[in-house]
């Protein structure tokens, strides 16, 4: 069953490899009582918001010998939050009839939830390489409990667990796609495809939902690793299709030519994991093209599914390592000053094959210009139309202006703020980014013929994570005016870059 268990004023009295006083662990004490009939597995899991956890289990009440203990884990919610959330699973085999003492240990006080399962004992296969069950094409799934295995192998995907063996084998080449599950959102799965002496790593999946595909995989016996992020249960299964053609972008020769400004859209379910420049391991992705006359400066903007890690990054002819990248949820951007005139590729990847946006900005080669005073219309700096990189403190300005995404009770004028003119003779898409700026800043693009004019509709961002605000907009020819702001009263140093690209 499930239970709330409150570790409120207790203290650590039975200290342990994965609890210790070191740590600022407190424990309580549990006594699960195995059924008759079996033998059983008794399977706990624990989590609780923030702090970390440990469960642990010994022969009887406050014995030396014998304890064995599990700590926890970030499991994949925790890692988008704050507080992360932690789990641990202890998974006993085999037990009979009789009491069991489990010790429950935490970082700190407050309630943990606590899950007790009893299965009849179960045999678990693919410990080893060589007696991995066989995935058959389109057959049922295998579930793997990842507490069960010890980790053998390393993958570039960096599993965090053990692992186990299953095997396929083709007759013929087929495109080939191996597909795995986490059950409790424990952990992310992660798939690693290898050679029939599970010596070789040939790539690596690391997502939920997991799916692994290769095109024109040759005819052989293949293995392939099961592990996670955390010591979930893992479903996998296989499917495979005729050999289908590659799409264009997937691999580094001859790749699509990006025009600046206009956002490819690649759907990525059919690409494989054809390139590595080192950003996102064993993801799907696309590459295309770029070509520099002269040092530009160079921006890539990625747009990536909800709830989908995804990376850009800018890397030679050859596809090798990034000259620079970027990672993560959401939207990612990355900029490369004074990049020298040349052939460049532009690559995107998503961990789990999802569809994407990639778009391609350049602008001339410029040195930042530093923002002193623009502190209200009478000293506002002028952005060229081409754009640029600015930088500036608002610390020492005025709060002059209201912004529409700013918290609610604020005085007039809300944080310290400073203002610059943009000017567009035509119509034009218009990327502001504040990544670098050192505090939570506020962005906001107002319109009009007089300064500060009114504020755009969906023109105002907030930036209180590491990526800052950010827009990219699409302006008719006018006057704008750029608010460079704080949220919620914050105020600090700044930077904007401004990339501007024709509609």
């Amino acid at each position: 069953g499930n239970y709330d268990v409150d570790l409120t004023a207790a203290k650590l009295d039975y200290p342990n490899d994965c609890a210790t006083e070191l740590g600022g662990f407190r424990d309580v004490v549990l006594s699960v009582s195995v059924p008759e009939g079996g033998p059983f597995d008794l399977d706990i899991t624990a989590q609780r918001d923030g702090g970390e956890l440990a469960l642990a289990s010994a022969p009887s009440c406050g014995a030396a010998e014998g304890v064995i203990c599990v700590p926890s884990f970030v499991t994949p919610e925790g890692s988008r939050s704050t507080p992360e959330a932690h789990a641990a699973r202890l998974l006993l085999r085999a037990l009979e009839a009789g009491p069991r003492t489990i010790y429950l240990a935490a970082g700190g006080e407050g309630v943990v939830q606590l899950r007790v399962d009893f299965r009849p004992a179960e045999t678990f296969g693919g410990e080893r390489c060589g007696d991995a069950p066989a995935l058959l094409d389109g057959g049922p799934a295998q579930l793997v409990r990842l507490p069960a295995y010890a980790a053998d192998v390393k993958s570039a995907c960096k599993p965090e667990t053990g692992d186990a063996f299953v095997a396929f084998t083709l007759e013929q080449a087929r495109d080939v796609s191996v597909i795995a599950e986490a059950q409790s959102a424990l952990g992310l799965p992660v798939l690693s495809l290898r050679d029939a002496a599970c010596k070789k790593e040939l790539t690596c999946r690391k997502s939920q939902p997991g799916r692994l595909f290769v095109r024109d995989l040759a005819p052989g016996t293949y293995h392939v690793a099961v592990a996670g992020s955390g010591p979930d249960d893992i479903s996998v299964r296989l499917e495979t299709a005729e050999v289908s053609p590659a799409p264009a972008g997937e691999g580094c020769a001859a790749p699509p030519l990006l025009d600046s400004g206009v956002e490819e859209l690649e759907d990525l379910s059919t690409h494989e994991d054809a390139v590595d420049p080192g950003c996102l391991v064993g993801a799907a992705d696309a590459t295309f093209g770029f070509e520099l006359q002269a040092p530009r400066d160079v921006a890539l903007i990625a747009r990536f599914a909800d709830s989908d890690t995804g990376a850009v990054s800018i890397a030679g002819p050859s596809c090798g390592e990034a000259l620079v990248c970027r990672s993560g949820l959401g939207t990612q951007r990355v900029v490369k000053y004074g990049l020298a005139a040349g052939d460049y590729r532009a690559i995107i990847e998503s961990a789990r094959g999802n569809p994407v946006g990639l778009s391609w900005f350049e602008r001339p080669a410029l040195p930042p210009v530093l923002v002193p005073f623009a502190d209200d219309c009478d000293g506002i700096v002028t952005i060229p139309e081409a754009g640029g990189r600015f930088s500036g403190n608002t610390s020492n300005a005025f709060p002059d202006f209201n912004a529409g995404c700013d918290v609610g009770g604020q005085e007039e004028g809300g944080a310290p703020d400073q203002i610059l003119r943009l000017h567009l003779g035509a119509p034009t898409r218009v990327v502001l980014d504040m990544q670098g700026s050192s505090f939570n800043t506020l962005l906001s693009v107002r319109e009009g013929q007089f300064c500060p004019g009114a504020e755009l509709l969906a023109a105002c961002a907030p930036g209180y994570l590491a990526t800052r605000s950010y827009l990219d907009l699409d302006l008719q020819p006018g006057d704008y005016f750029v608010q460079i702001d704080g949220y919620d009263g914050a105020a600090g140093a700044w930077k904007l870059d401004v990339f501007t690209s024709p509609l």
